[in-house]
């Protein structure tokens, strides 16, 4: 399924990640910095008529940096788990108890959590936890980040599924219960969302920035005709 594949994608990460360092990538520095600390003359465009080893420069700039779009595959799987949180959780939440008090909620305002959760957890982990980890020398990359969410949005549809053995088991628990998943699912989209932007700008070289950020874009788009797909084959 879907977790499974984001689970592959992130171990392929690591290979990347492990390449990319030894050709000079590393994360979070521009590797503009890094070719030009090898005396590589960079060249964003190549006038008709300029040396042939200035086209062979850029060439190399934009082959370095076009390695940064192996990243937004998972991402595109990713933004298709996210997309679930409108169909499967909603009718997930027509089955447990709606019941809070003397206030009854209605399936889809559990949805209503993921922007508050992100306004709180935005500013707690990038004031809070990773300046702290910083200062105890632990330096945690847009990479390692991305992993982290990829991971936390894998718990989010473990802990659905768990909730769901438990009401296909006739069993109709608080719909409290369905909370843990969407903190887990906004821990995701913090650390996959706001990092992968952030990456995809400062890892693009200048003259690419633009395409770049629009294919980051685009994951979203993809994201949700994966879900469509997937769709379709289950009406099928």
């Amino acid at each position: 399924d879907g977790a499974v594949v984001l689970t592959c994608m992130a171990a392929w990460s690591d290979q990347w990640k492990a390449g990319a360092l030894s050709r000079g990538m590393v994360p979070g520095v521009p590797v503009r910095a890094d070719l030009r600390a090898q005396r590589i003359n960079i060249h964003p465009q190549v006038a008709v008529g300029a040396d042939p080893a200035d086209a062979v420069d850029a060439y190399a700039e934009t082959y370095a940096d076009v390695g940064v779009l192996g990243v937004f595959a998972a991402v595109t799987v990713f933004w298709a788990l996210f997309d679930q949180t409108g169909s499967s959780w909603v009718l997930q939440a027509e089955k447990l108890d709606l019941q809070l008090g003397a206030w009854e909620v209605a399936p889809a305002q559990l949805l209503a959590l993921e922007p508050l959760l992100v306004t709180l957890l935005v500013p707690l982990l990038g004031v809070a936890v990773f300046p702290r980890l910083e200062r105890r020398g632990r330096l945690v990359g847009p990479l390692a980040k991305m992993r982290g969410g990829m991971v936390a949005t894998i718990l989010s549809f473990v802990a659905a599924a768990v909730l769901q053995m438990v009401v296909d088991a006739g069993h109709a628990p608080s719909v409290l219960w369905q909370v843990p998943q969407y903190l887990l699912l906004t821990v995701g989209v913090v650390l996959v969302s706001v990092t992968g932007l952030e990456f995809s700008y400062t890892q693009a070289p200048r003259a690419m920035r633009s395409a770049v950020m629009s294919i980051w874009f685009l994951t979203v788009s993809l994201g949700n005709l994966l879900t469509l797909a997937v769709l379709e084959l289950v009406d099928l």
